[in-house]
């Protein structure tokens, strides 16, 4: 008697086990052909989102030179006649390079698996934010270019 117990037993359990298994391998039907898509859509999206800090990027010692550069003419006889303009291009200097490392470290690479409308938004979102970046990255560069010009008589 036990052993037949145990003979429905094991059949259950495999039974139940099939059940399981069969149940969690379907995936759900998220990729449909509309969906792949708008995944490669949107990968062209968060390729444009990179591309944007690849460019970027090489020029952030630049920047960084340009800050140090500023901040060593804060304390001499330039500081008297331009001093706020020096300031002020440190300032933005220290922006664009705050809003580079703030994006860099928050940027989180999307997965293409679930829901696409909230990949769609966030890579919009990112793309906003670093072309706002470049943008600032890249005027506060060529600003501090010219003033170290200036300051250094080659604008004249």
């Amino acid at each position: 008697m036990i052993k037949i117990r145990q003979g429905y037993l094991a059949v259950a359990l495999a039974l139940l086990t099939a059940i399981v298994l069969t149940s969690c391998s379907e995936s759900p039907k998220t990729s449909d052909s509309v969906g792949d898509e708008t995944a490669a859509e949107l990968r062209k999206v968060e390729q444009e989102v990179l591309d944007i800090h690849d460019e970027v990027m090489p020029k952030m010692g630049d920047l960084n030179n340009n800050r140090k550069k500023l901040i060593k003419r804060l304390y001499t006889k330039d500081s008297l006649e331009y001093g706020l303009m020096i300031r002020e291009s440190i300032d933005d200097l220290e922006e664009a390079d705050s809003l580079m490392w703030d994006w860099m470290h928050n940027y989180s690479r999307p997965g293409y698996d679930g829901d696409l409308d909230s990949v769609s938004a966030y890579l919009n979102s990112e793309l906003t934010r670093v072309k706002v970046m470049r943008e600032k990255f890249f005027v506060s560069l060529s600003e501090s270019e010219s003033l170290l010009k200036k300051l250094n008589g080659e604008d004249e």
